[in-house]
């Protein structure tokens, strides 16, 4: 006896077929960069990163351990606008950027000298542990508060003098801006950790973003840092110089 498949259910199967082989622009599969979304916006990717936060606190200022841990047990945390920068379909590595508000218990502010609510905008990743149990998580750009956790005094004047200077001394050397991008097309400039295609994507920069460069080139790549001080490299090709 011959069994036939009817159109409808074939016209699904194919479908569903072209849908696992169709890749996102960027080389990801499609339902890659679906998870991807889900896990930047996860409660435990927030846990995680919540948990990692403290931790660096806890190494920056030893001493800290108590006021980190009273800080951290009555502390709760959430993503806002969270953004998947990159997925790594090889170690399956999700990279992303959100705006972390922090809320600590009440009355921190004063007896710890630190506002109850801390809101910054940071990148963080998410990859599975190399023995399968769980997920390893990272943090970046978010030194100051971090060093505020920790107690460290003048906090913002340290961070200033180790991040913004050399900032400032980019900015003297010339500003550029991105300029030739197809409207058509993407409309960003992808602003690479390292000077070749293969790197990690740290943002994507739309249409006459200004940056600051001291005119280092690898090849085709500008070294630039942005306004809000991400600092990577981005196709020379796009960008006009102003001084």
């Amino acid at each position: 006896m011959r069994h036939y498949v009817s159109q409808p259910v074939c016209s699904t199967l194919v479908a569903s077929c072209l849908f696992g082989l169709l890749s996102a622009c960027n080389g990801s599969p499609i339902g890659k960069a679906t998870d991807g979304k889900e896990a930047c916006a996860s409660t435990a990717t927030t846990e995680g990163v919540k948990s990692v936060l403290f931790r660096k606190a806890r190494e920056t200022q030893p001493a800290s351990e108590a006021r980190v841990s009273e800080l951290e047990q009555g502390s709760v945390a959430r993503v806002e606008q969270p953004v998947v920068d990159q997925v790594d379909t090889a170690t399956e590595k999700t990279t992303c950027s959100a705006t972390l508000v922090l809320s600590l218990p009440p009355g921190s502010k004063a007896s710890k000298g630190i506002d109850e609510q801390q809101k910054t905008r940071i990148r963080y990743s998410i990859q599975p542990s190399a023995d399968g149990n769980g997920k390893v998580y990272e943090i970046f750009g978010s030194e100051l508060l971090i060093a505020q956790l920790g107690g460290k005094k003048n906090a913002s004047v340290a961070v200033s003098k180790n991040v913004a200077e050399p900032v400032a001394k980019e900015r003297k050397s010339g500003n550029y801006y991105i300029r030739g991008l197809n409207p058509a097309g993407d409309n960003w400039l992808a602003l690479k950790a390292e000077p070749n295609l293969q790197s990690q994507r740290i943002a994507q920069l739309g249409p006459d973003t200004q940056l600051y460069s001291d005119g280092t080139r690898v090849g085709l790549w500008l070294k630039v840092e942005t306004p809000d001080g991400q600092r990577g490299w981005v196709a020379a090709r796009f960008t006009a110089c102003c001084r």
